[in-house]
């Protein structure tokens, strides 16, 4: 086995070296997640505030790892204001958790290599999932994450950017279209799902609620698989993407999060385009697909009224205000609302309030005046 020949350390208390390299890992977990932030979903899609707590640990020992875990979320909650408050106890347990496995490892074995990282990184997820086990109960419950939700072989899932382009005035762009609808409503009902097991230590009317919402998420699928069988296709019969899926997981670390950004942003955009899909779909004749997207709009309308009640939930839970919360997440995650038609009437019935509305949109203006400014800001997390 191939290792890498560096030379540890193990600093003690007593060593000025110790605070002064726990002072240098912390500014680098400060420092590197609001670069991640800087890149569309780099902050959840590479969890940087881990890194240099690996590094500080397996380099200079389990203290200097200890102090950089200690300092590092704590730090960037005050600062930036991520991690959540209420976020802060499990991310500290698991960068201590790291440090040690790191330090541990280091300290036993004297040298590094990949397949010693990975068994660190193994360790702290086990030990971690033995921690909930004791919170839960159910040793099962804890040792499953979904990362990867169950799907057929079909589709096969590329980029966004890298789905064809079809036009719909084609029999084969048209149904291209009723399989890129079939393919969101398939993605909902695993969505849902994912709310209800992963977030389970919520008061049981959550879980209800996403069953309810997966249930009616299967109904849509299986709907709009029939349209698209009716034009003589079937779903996995085109390409899609997994950006739905995607950003449950990068999600998955908070029900706050969750309902904030799945059923507020992505969810809700769905009430903003279907009537003009609709508008087209009619265009054609096909009234049997009309009438399918009636359903999905009425009640994706209701699925948006879910996760805005239950982000108002979660928000007093905390003690903090929904609307300006909101409105920080979207910019920390550089999403927007208003970008293209918006349906004010639809989000209002779903739980928006008009104050919001327009509050969001004032607020998104302004931060598409000053881009370049933004862009800077974001990227030094003010």
């Amino acid at each position: 086995m191939q290792t890498t020949s560096v030379k540890l350390h193990s600093l003690r208390y007593a060593d000025a070296r110790t605070y002064l390299a726990a002072a240098l890992f912390v500014a680098g977990n400060l420092a590197l997640p609001q670069l991640c932030h800087a890149v569309h979903m780099g902050g959840p899609t590479w969890l940087p505030i881990y890194f240099f707590t690996l590094v500080g640990a397996y380099k200079y020992g389990w203290r200097v790892g200890l102090l950089t875990a200690l300092a590092s979320p704590l730090l960037n909650s005050v600062l930036f204001g991520m991690p959540l408050p209420a976020m802060l106890p499990a991310i500290v347990l698991k960068s201590l958790l790291l440090a040690g496995a790191a330090g541990f490892a280091a300290a036993r074995f004297r040298r590094a290599s990949l397949p010693l990282l990975a068994a660190v990184v193994l360790a702290y997820q086990v030990v971690g999932s033995l921690g909930e086990w004791a919170l839960t109960g159910s040793l099962l419950a804890a040792a499953q994450d979904f990362r990867w939700a169950g799907r057929p072989q079909k589709p096969d899932l590329v980029a966004p950017d890298q789905v064809q382009k079809r036009k719909m005035s084609t029999p084969e762009g048209y149904a291209a279209m009723l399989h890129a609808i079939c393919h969101i409503e398939f993605n909902a009902i695993n969505l849902a799902l994912d709310a209800a097991y992963r977030f389970r230590t919520l008061p049981p009317a959550f879980t209800a609620d996403w069953l309810r919402v997966a249930k009616e998420e299967a109904y849509h699928f299986s709907l709009m698989r029939g349209r698209l069988n009716a034009h003589g296709f079937d779903y996995g019969d085109f390409e899609a993407h997994n950006h739905l899926w995607d950003m449950a997981y990068k999600t998955a670390f908070d029900p706050l999060l969750r309902m904030a950004l799945v059923p507020r942003v992505l969810e809700a955009r769905g009430l903003d385009v279907t009537p003009a899909i609709r508008a087209k779909v009619a265009q054609r004749g096909d009234a049997a697909t009309c009438d399918v997207l009636d359903i999905i709009y009425r009640d994706e309308i209701g699925h948006v009224q879910t996760g805005n009640d239950w982000y108002g939930y979660l928000c007093a839970e905390r003690g903090l205000e929904p609307v300006a919360l909101f409105r920080a997440l979207i910019s920390r995650y550089d999403l927007f609302i208003f970008r293209g038609h918006v349906n004010i009437e639809a989000r209002e019935r779903a739980g928006f309030s008009r104050f919001e509305l327009a509050m969001l949109e004032n607020f998104e203006q302004s931060r598409k005046a000053q881009p370049q400014e933004r862009n800077w800001r974001q990227a030094l997390g003010r």
